[in-house]
């Protein structure tokens, strides 16, 4: 039987490993939206673990009483954000900041509310003698509901929500390991969710205690799982896209999705970066024929296939020489796609008007 003594201790300990991971993603050098909402939501359940270590222990009750009740606030937060979180992997476009501050205003109001009355109405919450749990005062039985049965609610509901889209975005025959791990992970944490709201509904520790390091272990596994192959998200995001774009082109070949397919092999996945790119090769990443490709590169981009490929190698080579001066000439040459020195050269002084001498030194004086 878990014991309050062990149970604080393992809400520490994750709560610690779940707040260095959302500092590893806040500091992940992609600074793509999955890294922000991954962060985010780690950050939301190691607060969540950390008031509860703060609970169990005592701590909070006599020096951060402002804080009283601010988990329950923080479980609207975790909700959309892990919504957010599989959709943006998924490579759904609706992934916006505006689109996710909406989705964040519960947490917002319940957060400033719940501090509000911590401060000057301090005597609105208390614990009672007879149970770990918390307790309003017997008028406050509607808050008691919103503060902390009403946040779980919305986290099992966003979970649903969230394996929903998922699965109906990929079909039933989903063969990709990287997406089954996916919905693996977010079908144990949406099981983990009803302990916690029972739990709370009819007053049992153990249920939410049993909850929460069942969904802690989930998450801890999660993160395991990320460091141990750390390009698993840019392969959802890769294999996610590939097959919304096959989805979309089988319904009937549009120009503009495929030139916003054309823009993601480019600047996600590099296809530049391989000297023998051809204009046949690019059509069978983007499953039309190369006179359908020619035409719309034309039109959309106004540019031809070579043109358009080599401005991409050019831009990436504006970016090695920002990033890394010393880097050899030669090394940019062939990172950047180019077969010859020559034609780096004369694509360089084409797209910028300089030599890449110059344009190396402009940099180092600026």
């Amino acid at each position: 039987m878990l014991t309050e003594s062990y149970v604080s201790r393992i809400f520490f300990v994750f709560s610690i490993i779940f707040f260095f991971y959302a500092l590893m993603q806040l500091l992940n050098r992609a600074k793509h939206t999955v890294h922000f909402l991954k962060s985010l939501l780690f950050f939301s359940i190691g607060y969540e673990y950390l008031f509860s270590w703060l609970d169990l222990t005592g701590i909070y009750k006599t020096s951060l009483c402002f804080l009283n009740y601010t988990d329950s606030s923080f479980i609207f937060l975790i909700g959309p954000v892990m919504y957010f979180y599989f959709l943006s992997i998924t490579g759904n476009k609706n992934v916006r900041p505006g689109n996710i501050l909406l989705h964040e205003i519960p947490f917002l109001i319940s957060f400033i509310v719940t501090v509000l009355i911590n401060i000057y109405q301090p005597d609105t919450f208390h614990f009672e003698t007879d149970s770990s749990l918390f307790y309003l005062n017997e008028t406050k039985d509607y808050a008691l509901s919103f503060l902390i049965v009403v946040p779980y609610f919305s986290l099992f509901l966003y979970l649903i929500l969230a394996l929903r889209k998922i699965y109906y975005f990929f079909g039933i025959k989903m063969k990709s390991r990287e997406i089954q791990t996916i919905l693996f992970f977010l079908a144990f944490s949406i099981l983990a969710t009803p302990f916690m709201l029972l739990g709370h509904i009819i007053g049992s520790d153990l249920l939410i205690y049993s909850g929460m390091v069942f969904f802690s272990m989930v998450i801890f596994l999660f993160v395991i799982f990320s460091i141990r192959y750390p390009e698993y998200t840019v392969q959802v995001i890769r294999e996610s896209r590939k097959l919304s774009y096959k989805h979309n082109i089988e319904a009937g070949v549009k120009d503009s999705i495929v030139a916003d397919r054309l823009v993601e092999l480019m600047e996600t996945e590099k296809l530049f970066q391989d000297e023998s790119l051809s204009l046949k090769k690019l059509s069978e990443h983007l499953m039309v024929t190369h006179h359908e490709l020619s035409r719309i590169i034309n039109d959309v981009f106004k540019l031809n296939f070579y043109n358009l490929v080599n401005s991409y190698r050019i831009k990436e080579a504006h970016k090695i020489f920002i990033e890394k001066p010393d880097k050899a000439i030669i090394e940019v040459v062939f990172e950047t796609g180019f077969s010859t020195k020559a034609c780096f050269y004369s694509n360089f002084v084409k797209f910028t008007g300089i030599s890449p001498g110059e344009f190396r030194k402009n940099c180092s004086i600026l």
